[in-house]
């Protein structure tokens, strides 16, 4: 990060040292880079069924909430945050058979992790999708079959702080 910065100042020296490129303003945008391993998308398990021999939790957000996994075809890195499954020890590869993640939608899209390394969480228990930084709720299709829209939330030196409070989504008239 410090070398991209240092490249910026560069070039905004070059640029203002000529008459031509003076007014000329650079804008960057480096999306994952910065954000993606920050963010984490936290769902409740609200179900747990086993489907053709395999677990399968269904959380109460899904890929309207945060579509990456759709749109790059890679499974997300789910952790366990609370209950009997929560903790490193239950998240080590190899401690259980591969569990599916899904989202509520009705639809086979809502995916977040076909073959999760963890112990199967319960209803209630809370999940984090990590590396969701980017390509988060911005991206996602938010109104999809009116689903109630996430809280986004900023936790910056231990301090929580609600950016965008969670609801229905509500379209102008």
């Amino acid at each position: 990060l410090r070398a991209l910065g240092s490249h910026l100042a560069s070039l905004a020296e070059r640029l203002a040292a000529s008459e031509a490129s003076r007014t000329v303003r650079v804008l960057l945008e480096p999306g994952r880079f910065l954000v993606g391993a920050c963010g984490a998308y936290v769902a409740r398990v609200v179900d747990r069924k086993t489907m053709d021999g395999k677990q399968v939790v269904i959380l109460d957000g899904g890929i309207h909430h945060v579509l990456r996994p759709v749109l790059v075809g890679q499974e997300q890195r789910i952790v366990v945050l609370t209950g009997s499954s929560a903790g490193p020890a239950a998240d080590a590869p190899g401690s259980a058979p591969p569990v599916m993640i899904a989202g509520p939608l009705c639809t086979g899209l809502d995916v977040f992790a076909g073959q999760a390394a963890i112990a199967p969480p319960d209803p209630g228990d809370l999940v984090a999708v990590l590396q969701s930084g980017a390509y988060g709720l911005s991206a996602s299709p938010v109104s999809f079959l009116s689903h109630p829209m996430a809280a986004e939330v900023l936790v910056r030196a231990g301090t929580v702080t609600l950016i965008r409070p969670g609801g229905a989504f509500s379209a102008p008239l």
